[in-house]
């Protein structure tokens, strides 16, 4: 009686499925790719060199402002909000030098993104499920910088 001895083939099939789910693995990633993070509403390169900028202006901005969102509508279809700044509990009047840069995106691609410049959102859902909102709200030299999410099938639909 003879042995057979299975170690080459063993070694061949290892080697070949490594080359498949290393293939695999590329394909897989080259179709789903990266969606970069556009939370400070820049180009992360831009946002990690002036970090620190940021945050100081964002820690000016919360010392003399609060900003609330009134929501207008909000259904399964409609996002209707408008943000409102207040200094020292007080509703402050919004004027040319108060901008307002709002995105709103879904968190797993670009495809449906929606830019606003002024501080009142009106938009049609086209896909419903979760979005991310961001605002950038810029008074004098204070920036501030707030997400929200929103998950147009739940009951609660806005968290800070």
């Amino acid at each position: 009686m003879t042995l057979k001895n299975y170690w080459p083939q063993t070694i061949s099939l290892m080697i070949f499925g490594s080359i498949v789910a290393s293939t695999l693995t590329i394909q897989i990633a080259i179709n789903n790719s990266v969606q970069d993070s556009n939370l400070f509403l820049d180009n992360y390169h831009v946002t990690d060199k002036n970090i620190n900028e940021i945050f100081s202006k964002q820690i000016d901005f919360t010392k003399n402002y609060q900003v609330k969102p009134n929501i207008i509508e909000f259904s399964d279809s409609i996002i209707k909000i408008d943000f409102n700044i207040y200094k020292d509990g007080n509703l402050l009047t919004l004027n040319d030098e108060v901008k307002f840069d709002i995105s709103l995106t879904r968190p797993e691609t670009r495809d449906f993104d929606k830019i606003f410049n002024s501080q009142k959102i009106d938009f049609n859902i086209s896909k419903a499920g979760r979005w991310n909102l961001y605002l950038k709200v810029q008074i004098d030299k204070s920036i501030g910088f707030f997400n929200y999410e929103i998950d147009s099938r739940k009951k609660v639909k806005l968290k800070f």
